[in-house]
């Protein structure tokens, strides 16, 4: 999956309006200046839990590192984490279906 760990996967299939897509900027950075990074983070009863992501300041305006987030959950909320590879063995998904169900309450 290159970039973003299966639990985070599906804590972004999963928790819904608790997954906030933001941005920071622009970055004073001389490599970067101007530049914009994308956040993607976790929240739990409207407060901030923690990031789950964030990208390089890479991105010309917080409007597109917001777009770009906003498209990245998107497909990740796509996405079928439950391959005939067993990227998630039937014994592990219990365990993982627990823990978020405990983080929602």
């Amino acid at each position: 999956m290159g970039g973003i760990r299966i639990i985070d996967a599906l804590v972004i299939q999963t928790r819904g309006d608790d997954i906030k897509c933001t941005f920071g900027g622009p970055s004073k950075d001389p490599k970067t200046k101007g530049k914009f990074v994308a956040w993607i983070e976790l929240y739990n009863g409207g407060e901030y839990h923690r990031s789950i992501l964030n990208t390089d300041a890479c991105f010309d305006s917080g409007r597109e590192a917001k777009a770009w987030a906003e498209k990245f959950v998107e497909a990740v909320r796509k996405m079928n984490l439950m391959t005939p590879d067993g990227i998630i063995p039937s014994e592990d998904l219990k365990l993982v279906q627990e823990i978020i169900s405990a983080l929602r309450s």
